[in-house]
């Protein structure tokens, strides 16, 4: 989770302020490197995903129902929570 954290903070930054900026910010840290995409390892298992409640809805078209069903799928053949 924190890889997907510190990811999203670092390409904020990098898109807003330029790589450079990112560059100095990840040195001034004592990061040891700059890029946090390594840390994103797609291993999931045993994660607990959260999906606000308010998502869903009580009387929703079974079409969109049945999209929830097929995008929540991917996390139980890897063994992960929702």
């Amino acid at each position: 989770m924190h890889g997907m954290v510190n990811r999203a903070i670092q390409c904020f930054l990098r898109d807003t302020y330029g790589a450079q900026k990112w560059h100095e910010i990840a040195e001034k840290a004592d990061l040891g490197f700059d890029n946090f995409e390594a840390m994103l390892t797609g291993d999931i298992k045993g994660k607990k995903i959260g999906i606000p409640r308010e998502y869903r809805m009580d009387g929703m078209p079974a079409e969109i129902e049945a999209l929830w069903t097929e995008g929540t799928a991917p996390a139980a053949d890897i063994k992960a929570e929702y």
